[in-house]
């Protein structure tokens, strides 16, 4: 059996039942298409064949794609728009900031990954195979969770070095490790690739293996390590902050790192809580899925609970950057001001050079009458 768990968790769109067996009997979950609901029935236990596997859960997730579908990409559509303003007013700074262009970035990776998933959401709607751009999606979503681990090193590191910042984070080696991480999160989501498409049968426990390192290597890890450069990143804000209070130094400008500080924070727990959810449904998968006893009783309705969770925690946590950045960025703010009043006055002129246009087309046609 080829493995095909990701991140996004995108199905195989094959059956059209669910089985799970029961103690005594397996409950037969069909799904129907017309209504978009699944309906539960019994059966005797010796009329189908034992264990759960990785079509039947695939079918779960078809029926919350199904029924959550409107709701996932109207989020999308939203956390596109919030993250295009949010890269519009960003691109208005003149002066080169390590974590401004971080955002930048990182508002790209979220606006790709919203985007393609959206789209996948629509064909698994419409019954279109959707699964050439499902690595697209997990790509997209692995470089954002590791550019946010990216954004919390590189603030870490402008507080903890004020006066070397501008050399340990020089657009050079900015954009290197940018173009680095997304090499990295293209290799490992080609694991996937190579599963799911090479011609080398490859035994349970080596899928296995596979599964549990890439969720290890791409996910676990860098999770670990965003908690702990965020505990890293407000002890030293916290302690600098006491120091400056101390000294009768604090200013405005402190104030203003300080809540770029707690916006980063901010969004670094936002993931933190979004994608821990979704470790725990792919390690229930997997059990259930490859373990060496598959027979395991599964509740549909709670894993559809769970795939809709996931699924809304992590596309939320691509979309809400922008909340943050108006609630603790005042440099954020000002840009933001000064590109609606932009806006403004570019409309005024619009509208002044066009008032004065129809003023003089409409004079001869007014003195006629």
């Amino acid at each position: 059996m080829t493995s095909k768990l990701g991140f996004t968790f995108s199905p195989e769109i094959t059956s059209t039942s669910l089985h799970f067996n029961d103690t005594n009997a397996s409950t037969v979950v069909q799904y129907d298409q017309d209504t978009y609901s699944l309906i539960n029935t019994t059966k005797d236990s010796n009329g189908q064949d034992g264990g759960g596997s990785y079509d039947e859960l695939r079918e779960v997730l078809r029926y919350v794609y199904m029924s959550w579908g409107d709701v996932f990409i109207s989020v999308c559509v939203l956390g596109v728009l919030a993250n295009s303003l949010a890269l519009l007013v960003w691109c208005g700074e003149k002066a080169y900031n390590a974590t401004t262009f971080l955002f930048k970035y990182l508002a790209v990776c979220d606006n790709v990954y919203l985007a393609v998933f959206g789209a996948f959401v629509a064909c698994v709607q419409r019954k279109v195979n959707a699964n050439p751009i499902v690595f697209v999606a997990n790509a997209a979503q692995l470089l954002s969770a590791h550019t946010t681990l990216l954004v919390a090193i590189t603030r870490w590191l402008a507080v903890f070095k004020p006066l070397h910042a501008r050399v340990l984070l020089d657009p050079r080696r900015v954009i290197a490790a940018c173009v680095a991480l997304l090499v990295w999160c293209l290799l490992l989501e080609s694991v996937h690739v190579v599963m799911e498409y090479g011609r080398v049968e490859l035994s349970e426990s080596i899928e296995m293996t596979a599964i549990y390192s890439k969720m290890v290597v791409g996910l676990v890890l860098p999770l670990l390590l965003l908690l702990g450069f965020n505990v890293a990143l407000v002890w030293t804000a916290y302690r600098r902050r006491q120091a400056s209070s101390g000294l009768g130094r604090r200013g405005q400008g402190g104030q203003s790192s300080g809540r770029v500080t707690l916006a980063v924070v901010c969004m670094s727990v936002t993931c933190l809580l979004a994608y821990p959810v979704g470790i725990v449904v792919q390690l229930l998968e997997a059990f259930l899925c490859f373990g060496p006893d598959q027979s395991h009783s599964c509740n549909v309705s709670v894993f559809s609970d769970l795939y809709v969770a996931t699924i809304l925690l992590q596309i939320i946590n691509s979309s809400v950057n922008i909340v943050y950045y108006c609630a603790f960025a005042s440099h954020f703010r000002q840009l933001l001001t000064e590109r609606v009043n932009y806006c403004r006055t570019r409309r005024s002129a619009a509208d002044e050079t066009f008032t004065s246009g129809g003023g003089n087309t409409a004079a001869p046609g007014l003195a006629q009458s």
